[in-house]
């Protein structure tokens, strides 16, 4: 009882030290963020989170198009989790994980994301993320937000779903 108990401790006193060196590091980054004039050419952390976009978005298409009950529960009691960032139940319930079918949506929808929050910026002048989020903001929300309300984060995070279906949909079906 008494291990248990020092693990138990040491666990909490890394999750505290841990919640304030993030807090600490995103406010620097916040800090030097915002000393340049320009958000677009900023890549936050929020930028390279696009897994969780592009795994609500499965999640999104397996619960109305699929044709198993058990993934279609599946999706449907990951969707609270998923919007949070907590992808584990979906990829491990799946299964995502160790999935040969699945590798290639896996690694290319987050990829497309990103691609296509590119060209938003570059070519459609969506501000780049302006503010960091904490990484349990739902993942549109978070973008909407990051963004600074921008419109065009709006079509983005609707965009980006829609584009996760059409990718994962040939092989999930």
């Amino acid at each position: 009882m008494k291990k248990l108990s020092i693990c138990l401790g040491i666990l909490l006193v890394a999750a505290l030290v841990f919640g304030i060196v993030t807090a600490v590091q995103k406010g620097d980054l916040q800090k030097k963020a915002n000393e340049l004039e320009n958000s677009k050419y900023i890549f936050t952390i929020e930028f390279f989170d696009a897994n969780s976009i592009s795994l609500l978005g499965l999640a999104i298409s397996v619960w109305v198009f699929s044709y198993r009950e058990k993934l279609r529960q599946l999706s449907a009691y990951s969707l609270p989790c998923l919007l949070f960032s907590i992808n584990e139940p979906f990829l491990f319930g799946a299964p995502m994980v160790l999935n040969p079918v699945f590798f290639v949506p896996f690694v290319l929808a987050p990829v497309a994301n990103a691609w296509v929050f590119k060209l938003f910026i570059d070519v459609l002048g969506m501000n780049g993320f302006l503010y960091t989020l904490p990484w349990t903001t739902p993942a549109p929300l978070g973008i909407v937000l990051g963004c600074g309300l921008s419109p065009l984060s709006f079509v983005y995070a609707a965009v980006a779903i829609v584009l996760d279906f059409v990718i994962y949909y040939p092989f999930f079906k």
